[in-house]
């Protein structure tokens, strides 16, 4: 979770369209101009628009996101809730409803159902006593307290998020001015969200049926997106779109519509925000339809390690003796993100060439497919450390586009004082000593032979 916070502070905030949104200016400042809207896609940690998206908005029942996620924090699936009539009574007028009633019980699991198809208001009080009891650690506890105690519980995971700009004063969203996110917030929401497995499961799911001991639920998903056939007519639904997978939808009298977005293709993640839609349900499906389509027409991302080596090795001019003869390099795992997203029309296409880390080596003779390359160390190399860079062009090699660090996989020695001796000094003693060695046993051998009166040599 402090990696996602980490990526999503780094969004940010002198933020301008990219091309494909730009060309659709008009569209977007004429239906969004007073929305708050952020579309980002999560591969390559890019944003492709962003409207007022760090203004304070009513997020209706996007706020469900947190209640689930608090709660599945908390409990586990197969817990049970029982509703009462006083936890029901905290549901305000004219709700969405799951239809639960006092005296029924349901598993954690198909409260998130209940909260995330058919938005039930009072799903997410039952949830929030619940729950709240359990963190107060009293299963007695009264309903107010278990009640309050699970909204402070959600601020604080909505701090724990880097959600700076938001306040949270009841599980569904209903309408309050002192209930509020922002664009950037609610993404960061919604990305915590989707990575929890139960919700993005059931967000992405249309219909669910289910039996529970005081009736019998059928309940239909609020994402017009999902459905292949419109749910009350069965007609085609022109909104439908394989690629989205959730999240939630909302409303209040305050600021109107607001959807929270995920779309998967396999290759690009897009999250989309938007808050504060004043128009009616079918311009919204059909805008959000437009948006899903527009980033998928125009981009594609393009993962640089794809084609790049695993490993390299090279052979070392300069090892030391007691040291291995050769160095192999691998990417590091502390790589940032080397996923780009690419307009549609870009080549994918890219060049590479390798370079030295000048505190660490020379690259003397670069490696190919078929030959080993050469390296001169410059110091000696500890496991882990940053020997040379992957630099990546694009197609003309006149832009970089990223650059992998490669890394030791071992400790390597360079050529040191000790090699000296023993490679350069001792060899020259040795040879030294056998000069000398030689020459007095030649003087001890003549003068042996002059004793017996031979001839000398």
């Amino acid at each position: 979770m402090k990696r996602l916070t980490c990526l999503l502070l780094a969004i940010i905030l002198t933020l301008t369209p990219l091309c494909a949104f730009a060309n659709d200016e008009a569209f977007y400042s004429e239906n969004f101009k007073s929305s708050g809207i952020l579309i980002y896609e999560a591969r390559s940690d890019s944003v492709l628009f962003v409207n007022n998206h760090q203004k304070p908005y009513s997020p209706g029942s996007i706020t469900k996101l947190l209640t689930c996620l608090v709660m599945l924090e908390n409990m586990s699936l197969d817990e049970k809730v029982t509703a009462t009539s006083e936890m029901l009574s905290l549901v305000e007028p004219n709700s969405s409803l799951a239809g639960i009633v006092s005296g029924e019980s349901l598993t954690v699991g198909q409260l998130v159902y209940a909260m995330l198809l058919p938005s039930g208001n009072d799903a997410s009080k039952v949830a929030a006593v619940g729950c709240g009891r359990v963190i107060l650690g009293d299963k007695n506890a009264k309903t107010k307290d278990a009640y309050n105690a699970f909204i402070k519980a959600m601020n604080d995971k909505a701090a724990e998020l880097g959600m700076t700009n938001s306040n949270f004063t009841n599980s569904d969203g209903y309408d309050d001015p002192e209930s509020y996110s922002t664009a950037e917030d609610v993404l960061k929401l919604a990305m915590a969200a989707y990575s929890n497995e139960t919700i993005s499961e059931i967000a992405a799911k249309s219909h669910r049926y289910l039996e529970t001991n005081r009736r019998t639920h059928n309940w239909y998903s609020t994402n017009m997106l999902l459905y292949k056939n419109d749910p009350d007519t069965d007609a085609k639904n022109a909104n439908y779109d394989s690629r989205v997978k959730g999240l939630k939808t909302g409303f209040t009298d305050i600021d109107g519509r607001c959807f929270s977005l995920v779309a998967d293709d396999g290759e690009m993640v897009i999250y989309g925000v938007f808050l504060g839609m004043g128009f009616t349900s079918s311009k919204m499906w059909s805008y959000i339809k437009k948006t899903v389509s527009t980033a998928y027409d125009s981009y594609y991302t393009l993962d640089l390690m794809e084609g790049l080596p695993e490993e390299y090795t090279y052979n070392i001019k300069n090892y030391s003796m007691f040291s291995d003869e050769s160095i192999t390099l691998v990417p590091a795992d502390t790589q940032e993100n080397q996923i780009l997203l690419m307009n549609a029309e870009d080549d994918p296409n890219y060049i590479s060439f390798m370079i030295d880390n000048p505190e660490i080596c020379t690259i003397k003779k670069a490696g190919t497919t078929n030959e080993t390359g050469t390296i001169k160390l410059e110091k000696n190399v500890k496991e882990g450390d940053i020997v040379s860079y992957m630099l990546i062009f694009d197609a003309d090699g006149e832009a970089e586009i990223g650059r992998m660090a490669y890394v030791a996989t071992k400790n390597v020695a360079k050529y040191n004082a000790v090699d000296f001796i023993i490679r350069v000094v001792l060899p020259i003693v040795i040879m030294v000593a056998l000069v000398i060695i030689i020459k007095k046993l030649k003087e001890y051998d003549n003068k042996i032979r002059k004793k017996d009166g031979r001839k000398t040599t």
